[in-house]
């Protein structure tokens, strides 16, 4: 569905105290300088009390529930590009198989005696796989 939307046709309506949620009465209070702590336990009731006292001007608590808004999607949208770039094998993961890392766990594993590379071995026999994989995602 597609709507033809003048902006001169839409209207600013504010929100009431009560109509916002508890997540983002908690962004306002939390953007007015209250701490996490003071705010959590309470009731809804007591919520919109403080948020009348903090923050009265409707405006302003619109502007703060887009920044905050605004600073969640961009927080999601980086765990989902560090998340990908994992998946890749790319740079977001500390362990990534770059050419220099690459390189430099050749030379290692070639400077290697054969008592260190059976110790090697029987160390990652005794592991869980999934251990190994954390530790290379390549295995």
């Amino acid at each position: 569905n597609s709507y033809n939307l003048k902006v001169c046709n839409l209207k600013y309506e504010e929100k009431s105290c009560a109509s916002l949620s508890i997540k983002e009465m908690k962004s306002i209070l939390a953007a007015k300088g209250m701490a996490d702590n003071d705010v959590t336990g309470l009731s809804k009731s007591e919520l919109i009390s403080m948020l009348e006292e903090k923050c009265a001007d409707a405006q302003e608590r619109s502007r703060h529930i887009a920044e905050a808004e605004a600073k969640d999607a961009a927080a999601a949208q980086a765990a989902a590009q560090t998340k990908a770039s994992r998946r890749k094998g790319g740079s977001g993961s500390g362990n990534s198989l770059n050419a220099n890392n690459l390189r430099s766990q050749a030379d290692q594993f070639a400077s290697m005696s054969p008592d260190q590379l059976m110790q090697q071995a029987q160390a990652l026999r005794t592991m869980p796989a999934s251990q190994i994989r954390r530790m290379n995602p390549a295995m």
